[in-house]
């Protein structure tokens, strides 16, 4: 069996191994198989076309984040590789961040790279990727099953118990990052449920309220009050900002987050859009838009009064008329 890694395991680790399980002795090919499967970094998630340049496919990978087994690097001047030689200021293998930071001496400066970056995880998924979306693409059923008869059927569950100070201290981590992703998340749902509290609450319906506004138009070197009827067509929010266009109310944070008042400054006035007749659209405030319904209102009474009055006044001249027959 011919091994991807540049650097070949020695043949007695290989004769522990075998001392010590003669099953891994027997099955050492599928676990090689199983191995090579890491190197199914790709997006179009062809089997066939994979398998047939398996082991450079491997080696591509494998060595992409490692710069130094090739001990080449591009150069910041004509932007080409070129070999460097580099060490390992920084300090050897981390195990808390998996990675290693690697120094190139170049002609004039240092530059540094990084070196396998958590290799397992990137390593599973790929496997992961071959056994689950790349497994729908195999045609042929005895294919899949030459590669996937070795797989137990059921996880295996090791019971591995991680007692370290590191493992304890990650564990805190996450429990207090979970706790408060959702916090967070309580907090935006509160700030949609205040949303849709005010649209709720607002005396207009998208589509199906109407109003009928007044305008004063020029008309003939003098202003003249016209009315037009618009449609509700929508809604939006609108932060307060400053003349910067900053935002005067920030998000609310800690024992804020859950306070009405507060998140109501944070979300903004309500604003409605009304398309007009003549395809204007324009955008109030349900305060500023009930004002100019009832502003309108007596100025549409006021008008048709007069009207009323034009209509049942007669002329002076037929007054005049009238008096003298």
């Amino acid at each position: 069996m011919n091994y991807v890694f540049p650097r070949k395991i020695p043949s007695e680790i290989i004769q522990y191994i075998y001392e010590l399980c003669i099953d891994k002795r027997i099955n050492w090919g599928k676990v090689t198989e199983q191995f090579l499967k890491g190197g199914f970094y790709r997006k179009n998630l062809k089997v066939n076309s994979y398998l047939k340049k398996q082991n450079w496919c491997c080696k591509k990978f494998w060595n992409s984040y490692r710069p130094e087994l090739s001990g080449e690097v591009t150069t910041l001047i004509n932007n080409k590789r070129e070999p460097c030689s580099f060490d390992y200021r920084y300090g050897e293998w981390s195990i808390k961040t998996k990675q290693v930071i690697v120094t190139f001496k170049m002609r004039r400066s240092f530059r540094n790279r990084w070196s396998s970056k958590d290799p397992v995880s990137k390593w599973l998924k790929n496997i992961k990727k071959f056994e689950t979306a790349g497994a729908r693409y195999i045609t042929l059923n005895d294919f899949k099953e030459m590669y996937l008869e070795y797989l137990p059927k059921e996880k295996n569950n090791f019971g591995i118990k991680f007692k370290s100070q590191f493992y304890k201290d990650r564990a805190k981590k996450l429990e207090k990052e979970k706790i408060k992703q959702e916090d967070i998340k309580r907090a935006d749902l509160f700030i949609e449920e205040r949303k849709l509290l005010k649209l709720t609450n607002s005396p207009f319906v998208v589509n199906l309220s109407t109003v009928n506004l007044a305008f004063t138009v020029p008309e003939q070197n003098k202003y003249k009050i016209k009315f037009y009827k618009g449609r509700v067509i929508g809604t939006r929010f609108k932060q307060h900002r400053n003349h910067n266009n900053r935002l005067i109310f920030k998000k609310p944070r800690g024992n804020n987050k859950f306070i009405p008042d507060i998140v109501d400054n944070y979300i903004g006035e309500l604003y409605i859009t009304v398309r007009f007749a003549d395809n204007e659209i324009r955008h109030y405030t349900i305060e500023k838009l009930l004002l100019r319904i009832q502003v309108s209102k007596h100025q549409w009474l006021h008008a048709k009064n007069l009207e009323n009055i034009r209509k049942n006044s007669k002329p002076i001249s037929n007054c005049v008329l009238n008096q003298q027959s």
